[in-house]
């Protein structure tokens, strides 16, 4: 597989980081994850929804240390909402910076339902260190993300090329192709999420 760098996309509970565990060692490429990025920095896994300058100190040093193993010839998945268009296009440019190609897997899961009980089920997962745990923000926090996601569309990369894009639908388990940039490795990584998935099943590339 050429140097790429993959990034996830989506709301909470979506199956971003399911996804991203899975794929990372299928494919060998480097992890780099938001939520570690934030413990680091903050010492606290929560966003803050009355300083959003936090959220973009995050994506800058995610970022930065993606750029940092770029630069050393590996590929890389980072795992991040990526919930704003200035986030995406940062990556996009630090990807054409370190001549690599970029994959955007749009993580999606449109049963309220399902959604809410993978929530509830990290709740309860994060009470048991409650050090790091605030529920009354942990609640605001998921509604905030959604009122204010930034929703994937055709994206450019700074030379004005579209970004190849994958949509994964968590419910389904099933993958689509939204655009290829006509890459072998875009089916590279299109069968490797077939592989992984519990039923194994993926929609053909359909260029828009």
């Amino acid at each position: 597989m050429d140097k790429s760098l993959l990034i996830t996309c989506g709301l909470q509970c979506s199956g971003k980081s399911t996804l991203t565990d899975r794929l990372q060692s299928h494919l060998d490429l480097k992890l780099v994850c938001s939520d570690d990025i934030r413990i680091e920095l903050l010492g606290n896994p929560k966003i803050s929804n009355a300083n959003p300058l936090e959220r973009y100190l995050v994506y800058y040093h995610t970022l930065e240390t993606a750029k940092k193993i770029l630069g050393s010839g590996h590929s890389i998945i980072v795992d991040a909402t990526f919930s704003k268009r200035i986030f995406r296009q940062s990556a996009y440019f630090i990807a054409a910076e370190s001549n690599a190609s970029v994959y955007v897997l749009n993580c999606v899961c449109n049963n309220y339902g399902l959604v809410s009980k993978r929530y509830n089920n990290r709740l309860e997962q994060r009470k048991r260190n409650e050090h790091l745990f605030d529920e009354w923000a942990e609640v605001q926090t998921f509604h905030h993300s959604y009122q204010t996601f930034e929703q994937l569309d055709k994206e450019a990369m700074p030379d004005g090329r579209p970004v190849s894009i994958i949509c994964y639908d968590s419910e389904k388990d099933q993958a689509e192709i939204v655009y290829s940039d006509g890459s072998k490795t875009i089916e590279t990584i299109l069968e490797a999420i077939n592989s992984v998935t519990a039923n194994g099943r993926y929609l053909k590339a359909v260029n828009h």
